[in-house]
């Protein structure tokens, strides 16, 4: 018995370092892009707290969600860089290269799979690694790290998962409204929509993390007026599930949480709204002091559009630092679309993205992308993710007829090319050489006299979208 108790320690011991090492898993999300012919492109990206260990390279895994038949995927790894998000002019450098206390970095894995031997239309794809951070202080501290994303393989055309444009959101500061958006956008297929919701973490599949205390997947973090979520901003605590957008201010310095997003991705298919797929983006948020630094704050407003027409979002941005220097930048969310901006030497840097929508974009799905407002304090710069969506509705047409009658009269007519324009009217109009109007009517059907010489007819169509044209 006395030989078995410094062996007994030395268990304990070893369980022990290897628990307080091996903490270094903050965060993860699956994506996946579809090749076509059962062939899906994988991407999994890792989240590593630089004060642990390396990461190892735990195989995924891809299976039917009901009944049987299993893959190895092969991946590779393609990239590995910081987004701790501190300057590259800053004296201090992350944990992962120099001395601040918090650094992370991003690891991408890549790799192409045929999932056409699978009998099954819901696939799952997951990964998991030992062990999420010891100083996780609402609930998940040291348990094993477990994510996934689902792929419904059946559908036609094939669906590709939004991506990610925003890295997950890691340290915050304690006192100061935050307002973010993970940026998941999906411009490979049209016509698809997404939609947010909170929930709880895994450490297996089908396996929950209990959240401690007042806090759970829909209140992970302290806010303030904790820990009634609905109260009005900056109080309260919101994920809006059609943009998004995540809001509150956090109250308790030091305080870790795990927060998980997850997306689903919607197709009307013959009539029905059907999930197509659904990614989660898994994240561990850490509460810091801020004392020297305001968050930007972005202003502008989402837009409506008519096909063929340019429309404009313009956003601003203030910084409460009066040495400040705000820069902003878009995800690129709407293809065709451009952005320009201001930035330099300010900090109330602003820009626009314009676009002209054509017909085959109409849609009842609004187009998003998100604006980042990143000022330029040391070690940390204070960034703010907005996101802003233009809905396009179509433009009224219509083919003209005009027959001429005796003494300069000329009767007027004509035919919507479609006969369901929402709230259609109409007005004519007659302008001379010099481009005076000289005949009105807001008839459908009508007769106008003309002057002698050349004139131009003018029908204006408007519906209550409102598009006019």
């Amino acid at each position: 018995m006395k030989k078995f108790i410094p062996i007994l320690f030395l268990l304990f011991g070893l369980l022990a370092f290897r628990q307080a090492s091996a903490t270094h898993v903050m965060g993860s999300d699956i994506t996946y892009e579809c090749l076509g012919n059962g062939q899906y492109k994988l991407r999994l990206t890792v989240y590593r707290d630089c004060n642990g260990v390396q990461l190892s390279n735990t195989p995924m895994t891809i299976k039917c969600a009901s009944g049987s038949g299993s893959i190895t995927p092969n991946m590779t790894k393609i990239s590995v860089k910081d987004v701790t998000g501190i300057g590259s002019n800053c004296p201090t450098q992350s944990r992962c290269s120099g001395s601040y206390a918090y650094g992370i970095e991003e690891h991408i894995w890549e790799g192409t799979v045929d999932l056409s031997s699978l009998n099954c239309c819901e696939v799952i794809v997951s990964w998991e690694q030992c062990c999420r951070n010891s100083n996780i202080s609402t609930g998940a501290a040291d348990q094993n790290f477990y994510t996934n994303a689902k792929i419904n393989k059946c559908v036609t055309p094939c669906n590709s998962s939004p991506k990610f444009t925003s890295p997950p959101a890691a340290l915050i500061c304690v006192g100061q409204d935050f307002i973010f958006n993970n940026g998941a956008s999906d411009t490979l297929d049209v016509g698809d929509s997404l939609s947010y919701k909170l929930v709880t973490p895994l450490s297996a599949e089908g396996t929950t993390i209990a959240y401690s205390g007042s806090w759970s997947a829909q209140k992970p973090i302290s806010f303030l007026g904790f820990p009634n979520a609905g109260l009005g901003f900056p109080a309260g605590f919101r994920l809006d599930s059609v943009t998004g957008d995540l809001s509150f201010r956090p109250t308790k310095q030091n305080e870790v949480t795990v927060m998980v997003i997850e997306v689903t991705e919607w197709r009307t298919i013959n009539g029905t709204p059907t999930v197509v797929g659904v990614t989660r983006r898994d994240m561990q948020i850490i509460v810091t002091p801020c004392p020297d630094n305001k968050v930007p704050k972005i202003s502008g407003q989402s837009q409506t559009a008519c096909s063929g027409q340019q429309v404009c979002v313009t956003v601003t941005t203030d910084d409460a630092d009066t040495d400040d220097t705000v820069r902003i930048s878009w995800n690129r969310g709407i293809p065709r679309a451009t952005f320009s901006n201001n930035n330099g030497a300010t900090k109330r840097a602003g820009g626009s993205v314009c676009w002209t929508p054509a017909e085959s974009d109409v849609s009842n799905i609004p187009y998003t992308f998100t604006i980042t407002a990143k000022d330029d304090a040391c070690p940390r710069p204070g960034q703010a993710i907005r996101s802003f969506s233009i809905t396009v509705r179509e433009s009224p047409k219509a083919t003209i007829q005009a027959t001429k009658l005796t003494c300069g009269k000329v009767a007027i007519d004509y035919t919507p090319a479609k006969n369901n324009y929402p709230g259609l009217t109409h007005t004519w109009s007659v302008k001379d050489s010099t481009d005076a109007t000289i005949a009105s009517s807001t008839k459908k059907k009508d007769t106008i006299r003309m002057q002698p010489g050349r004139n131009r007819l003018f029908l204006t169509l408007r519906t209550s979208t409102p598009c006019v044209n």
